[in-house]
């Protein structure tokens, strides 16, 4: 593949492209008329490029798109048992790790080629059977998730699998949300498979939510889609939750705050319903627990989703009534303008005794949580020594006050 990265002058009406291969740039306003220099060492092709840009943007031109454009050796590599695959078309043996892992690093190593070719496309696995591409049966419902569930069956291949996943959400911050086709997002199925093969990588499916437009995802909660969905519902199912447990709970709380979700009430609905969360919360400790990390959760959503002080307290404000905790749409609106603005929040007995006043009274501080949550993005191959720590952390939350700092601390990750 050749990445061609194009410019525009929106003035002039004015195109220019540039493209690498090794040490040779070719750029111009189109490709028939693009001039080719070539370069002794990679160094000298960096001064170009970077002259030419610069040169290109102090005059008007501004980046517009990036296209990949496929060679005959990248079509060749496409050939197998002499039929040219489609570019969302991969040979693959679910039954062999080998065959998984190659292709598993072949997403992850051209994972711009991979979204390219299978954004509102689809994807498909299968084998090169008499003369044509088949693709496997979908014993899941859906081929993509199979794959998904194979490759994550195999521990080795998880820390390959959790990197591209990453990959896929930071590309959803960057642009409108990828997606497979009209009801799946791309890398839903994969972080699905890889969160119900390993409790740690929970996390990981909260960070890939919080990079969608979360009504996206359907089969999230809903069971309308090829593979039976409820894939949150079957993730609480396998791991359950309990105060003790650091990865369980913040995933539990993350599902119950989300931006712009229309299906919020069911949501919690079905988790209280289903899942023992009307049960728990009847345990005075543990709803004072999960009330601190809802706080952290709104303080999170606000700072890395960029949320209006008003939309988030409705956000809060529908969230905490669906779970019992009842409190106006004013005082919801305040939480929300609160944890923004001085960097607080109000303990659960003031959001239930309600009236609140940001000028008067005095409310719980909670600390930035972005050098935290940068620590953490560097420990998802962490041990499990270390989850072992964080779940004695919380267990000891009482303890003393020394211990309810190292506490406040740990739920700044979240």
């Amino acid at each position: 593949m050749i990445t061609r990265t194009y410019y525009k002058n929106k003035k002039k009406k004015q195109d220019w492209f540039m493209q690498i291969d090794g040490t040779t740039i070719v750029h111009g306003e189109t490709p028939e008329t693009a001039v080719t220099l070539t370069h002794p060492t990679a160094a000298a092709m960096a001064v170009t490029m970077n002259d030419l840009i610069m040169k290109k943007c102090s005059t008007g031109f501004e980046f517009d798109r990036v296209e990949q454009i496929e060679t005959e050796s990248d079509k060749k590599a496409r050939t197998v048992g002499g039929v040219e695959l489609g570019t969302n078309q991969f040979v693959v043996d679910f039954g062999d790790a080998a065959s998984l892992e190659k292709v598993i690093r072949q997403h992850n190593d051209q994972y711009h080629q991979y979204t390219d070719a299978v954004q509102n496309k689809g994807v498909a696995y299968g084998a090169v059977k008499g003369g044509k591409f088949v693709p496997h049966e979908a014993k899941s419902g859906d081929n993509e998730l199979d794959f998904y569930m194979a490759v994550a069956s195999h521990a080795k291949l998880r820390p390959i699998l959790a990197e591209f996943i990453g990959k896929i959400s930071l590309g959803n911050y960057e642009q409108d949300p990828m997606m497979r086709d009209a009801e799946v997002p791309l890398g839903s199925n994969a972080v699905y498979a890889l969160a119900l093969a390993d409790k740690k990588y929970l996390k990981a499916h909260t960070e890939f939510c919080d990079s969608i437009p979360i009504g996206c995802y359907i089969a999230r909660f809903n069971d309308d889609t090829p593979d039976g969905g409820r894939h949150v519902p079957a993730l609480l199912n396998k791991w359950k939750y309990s105060a003790s447990d650091e990865d369980t709970m913040n995933f539990l709380v993350a599902q119950l705050l989300h931006d712009d979700n229309e299906y919020a009430k069911d949501d919690i609905d079905c988790i209280m319903k289903e899942h023992g969360l009307e049960e728990a919360l009847k345990d005075k400790k543990f709803k004072e627990l999960l009330y601190t990390k809802f706080a952290y959760r709104a303080a999170h959503l606000e700072s890395h989703r960029n949320i209006e002080d008003r939309a988030l307290g409705l956000y809060i404000f529908i969230s905490l009534n669906a779970l019992g905790i009842t409190c106006s749409k004013q005082d919801a609106m305040i939480f929300g303008h609160m944890i923004d603005d001085i960097g607080s929040y109000p303990s659960l007995a003031q959001i239930i005794k309600g009236g609140l006043d940001p000028e008067e009274d005095d409310y719980v501080p909670y600390d930035d949580m972005d050098d935290d949550d940068d620590d953490d993005d560097d420990d998802d191959d962490d041990d499990d020594d270390d989850d072992d720590d964080d779940d004695d952390d919380d267990e000891d939350e009482d303890d003393d006050e020394d211990e309810d700092d190292d506490d406040d601390e740990d739920e700044d990750d979240d």
